[in-house]
């Protein structure tokens, strides 16, 4: 172990190693675009992807932790019949310890895309066709998160809509994105801006999320009295979908 001229115990020069070789792989593993740089760590078949792994992200020396963001995301193709093909979006954090030395640490944000089919052995049901991982820079709040207030902002203008009201429908359903925009896409095509201002204005409370939902019951129902709006919202248990 070393000692630093104030007598504190510096990691061993075996573990600097090992943290500084892992993270210029990670590093060289760049693929710049803009630049046409085109990364190398592409595996094909089992064996060689499981080798790319554990060479860039799970190495032997590490213990890898990760934290999962709420905005996890699965499509299914084709919607509404049986699943041919499945597409699972995850992002998060990771974070490596080294084994002999815990409490040295590095840190990185990873945005992860598994492609997933059935198969026949039911002992196995799901096979991964396709496992792509990003690794990025930490950040507090990365832009790839739901909640971040820039991601917010562009959605809020995409679909043309206030961003206190883009935030409200993000909390709604949870983080997911694909009911996050089927909710601002309904909002978009049905309900007027000037209703949700209307419904807001009327209540006379800032619980955005029953202003939402009474305007869409509105527009669903083809009802002009808020009041009306409000006595269907609670007769449906407050889900908009359960409208009869």
């Amino acid at each position: 172990i070393l000692t630093s001229p104030n007598r504190r115990p510096l990691p061993n020069k075996d573990v600097l190693r090992d943290v500084t070789t892992l993270r210029v792989k990670q590093s060289e593993g760049n693929h710049n675009l803009m630049k046409g740089v085109k990364p190398a760590n592409i595996g094909k078949g089992r064996a060689e992807v499981v080798s790319k792994l554990s060479h860039l992200i799970y190495q032997r020396s590490f213990i890898v932790d990760h934290t999962f963001h709420s905005s996890v995301n699965a499509t299914y193709i084709p919607e509404g019949g049986p699943m041919a093909m499945a597409v699972v979006t995850m992002h998060g954090y990771m974070r490596w310890r080294h084994r002999t030395a815990t409490d040295i640490t590095f840190t990185r944000v990873f945005d992860r895309t598994m492609t997933l089919i059935p198969n026949t052995d039911a002992n196995v049901p799901l096979l991964i066709t396709n496992d792509m991982v990003e690794l990025r820079p930490n950040a507090d709040d990365p832009l790839c998160f739901s909640d971040n207030t820039e991601r917010v902002a562009t959605v809020a203008r995409k679909f043309n809509l206030p961003p206190p009201i883009v935030f409200t429908c993000m909390t709604m359903v949870g983080s997911n994105d694909a009911a996050w925009f089927g909710l601002l896409l309904e909002l978009q095509n049905s309900v007027p801006v000037s209703l949700l201002e209307m419904v807001a204005t009327q209540l006379g409370h800032n619980d955005l999320a029953q202003v939402v939902n009474v305007a869409r019951t509105m527009a669903r129902k083809g009802i002009n009295d808020i009041n009306q709006a409000v006595q269907a919202l609670s007769a449906a248990g407050g889900n908009v979908d359960a409208l009869q």
